[in-house]
């Protein structure tokens, strides 16, 4: 299933973070990241660029994903900043990778989640727990 924002953002610095509501089991998986297109299929992760998360940790091979484990409770953040055309990801406030995806080729960015498994829960945090400015690389 892939849940999107209602914001598209064309230029400047966002940040937004997700909570991990409920993860059920070793299968449990998502993606965390943006996407430049409100139409994607609702079984499509392809188009959600960002990053690969399981609940276990395993291996990921091509497709520029990085996976972390993670649990109830942890805030998965997602910083886009069009001036150093780049995007990266921190896991309860620490850095954890950047997207190999651009900003400037994807030309709008809409926040993604895609969920392996449809029982899983993530929430959009109103505000972020972690200010841009303390995020660190």
């Amino acid at each position: 299933m892939v849940l999107l924002g209602t914001a598209e953002f064309r230029n400047g610095t966002t940040y937004y973070e997700i909570e991990i509501v409920t993860v059920n089991n070793d299968k449990s998986g998502l993606v965390l990241g943006v996407t430049g297109d409100k139409n994607i299929g609702a079984g499509s992760f392809a188009s959600c660029h960002g990053l690969g998360m399981t609940g276990t940790p395993y291996n990921v091979n091509g497709g520029g994903y990085n996976t972390h484990a993670y649990n109830n409770g942890d805030v998965f953040g997602t910083l886009v900043d069009f001036a150093k055309d780049d995007i990266k990801f921190y896991r309860n406030g620490q850095y954890v990778g950047s997207s190999t995806s651009k900003p400037s080729v994807l030309k709008k960015v809409i926040p993604c989640v895609f969920l392996y498994y449809q029982n899983d829960k993530v929430k959009l945090l109103d505000r972020p727990r972690n200010s841009i400015s303390s995020l660190k690389n």
